[in-house]
């Protein structure tokens, strides 16, 4: 081999060690850009365990005798009922503070305490009371707790 085929060698072994590199840096780019896809598309907003446990509270809790969604019958809105709809068993739990609008009625959990409210969530109601029915909308405050 003479002294051009041995520069054309090495000019080939550069190139291929080069090509190498930037081959592996794009496929760990491709990696990292599926990686942070993936985490996005599984992303949960932090308000919406709140807002799906809070969906019991005009439905099935105080409800009538037969509950309907978003009817919320006055007798029943009571600070027990409330405690006994939301047992708090886990060690990440929420503190509720529930506020009819119309009816200037308010009930919440025990360690519910004012000015650290995270999130409000209003949902239109119909307040049944002394046989009468009428829209109100409820106020329902939240607080996350940890144990």
């Amino acid at each position: 081999m003479n002294k051009k085929g041995q520069f054309a060698a090495a000019k080939k072994q550069i190139y291929w060690m080069v090509i190498s590199v930037v081959l592996t840096m794009v496929v760990f780019g491709f990696v990292a850009l599926l990686g942070a896809y993936k985490s996005k598309m599984q992303h949960i907003p932090p308000e919406l365990p709140a807002e799906l446990i809070s969906l019991r509270f005009t439905s099935w809790c105080f409800g009538g005798d037969e509950p309907r969604l978003s009817e919320i019958d006055l007798s029943k809105f009571t600070n027990e009922r409330l405690l006994h709809c939301y047992p708090r068993k886990d060690k990440k739990y929420f503190n509720f503070k529930l506020d009819l609008d119309k009816s200037k009625k308010s009930i919440r959990t025990t360690e519910f305490y004012d000015g650290t409210i995270q999130k409000t969530v209003v949902k239109p109601v119909v307040v049944l009371a002394n046989g009468t029915m009428y829209e109100d909308n409820l106020f329902i405050y939240i607080q996350e707790k940890f144990r």
